[in-house]
């Protein structure tokens, strides 16, 4: 392919990310707007955490029925799925504030759980997409045989599982769920775009990504910088990273501490400094991360 033709490809994966994320957007702001009306209509707390709460419900019932049903059966109709749940996922953040302590919880577990219902459907739909290193790696790749995490186990299954084992400096990539755990004191790009990107126990790393159509998952990592644009961030356990991103809903952090968020390129709609810290409810802003 010449090098004309990459860049023609390359530019239409970045307006066709940008399209997707102006869409996204538009369910959100809908979304908004109607809490918004209501909330001026009522200034009853009790009746507004009514309203969220069914229309949380409606919103999670409407991705689980069809799952149930057993209806989802094509690969654009699972992500029409996943393109919902991240409109659920925003929602739940967004109506924190209506929600009691306990329902908050629930919440929060029912969401993980019908996240790793749908990843498992995906896996079952859409085949593990095809990739390419830099350079050739050893054969045999051993995965590693136990992992605690319901979630870690089902992206394990679903994704392209990036170790010390078969570490390379750089991955290409066109679609597909990437799973990058278990490295230390190295560098890693990703070429091309993705569905999802999960980072589980890194050390003194720095990454370099593209465009994540769907959310970034950071988990148990240390002293890292990562650079890249997604529709979702969600950091956990983690502490001493900095963040030089495009987000387009609002970063998620939870146990972190020391994190640092600075905007990537000059786009519109750059969530990066509303970050989110689950377990901070103070009204002061939380010390776990600044913004740069």
């Amino acid at each position: 392919m010449s090098t004309s033709e990459l860049s023609q490809q390359q530019q239409l994966r970045k307006q066709q990310f940008e399209a997707y994320l102006n869409k996204q957007a538009d369910k959100l702001k809908n979304l908004k707007d109607r809490r918004q009306e209501f909330k001026l209509q009522t200034k009853d707390p009790k009746e507004l955490q009514l309203h969220v709460q069914k229309e949380f419900r409606q919103l999670y019932d409407n991705i689980l029925t069809p799952i149930n049903q057993k209806t989802i059966k094509t690969e654009e109709q699972i992500q029409q799925v996943i393109d919902e749940f991240q409109v659920l996922f925003q929602y739940y953040v967004d109506i924190n504030y209506a929600l009691i302590a306990y329902d908050k919880q629930q919440y929060k577990e029912q969401l993980d759980q019908l996240e790793c219902t749908i990843f498992t459907l995906r896996s079952q739909i859409i085949p593990r997409q095809k990739f390419r290193f830099s350079k050739p790696f050893p054969k045999g790749i051993p995965q590693q045989s136990k992992i605690q995490e319901e979630k870690l186990s089902v992206l394990e299954n679903d994704s392209i599982v990036i170790t010390q084992d078969n570490y390379q400096e750089s991955i290409t990539l066109e679609n597909g769920s990437l799973l990058l755990k278990n490295l230390e004191n190295t560098t890693f790009r990703v070429e091309g775009s993705l569905d999802t990107f999960y980072l589980h126990n890194l050390k003194n790393l720095k990454v370099k990504f593209g465009d994540v159509k769907g959310s970034v998952w950071v988990d148990k990592c240390q002293n890292c910088e990562f650079q890249g644009s997604m529709h979702q961030l969600r950091i956990h356990d983690t502490a001493d990273c900095a963040f030089i991103i495009y987000v387009t809903s609002n970063p998620i952090i939870e146990r972190c501490s020391k994190l640092s968020f600075s905007r990537l390129g000059n786009k519109d709609f750059n969530l990066f400094d509303q970050v989110q810290d689950f377990n901070w409810l103070k009204q002061e802003k939380s010390p776990n991360f600044t913004i740069v």
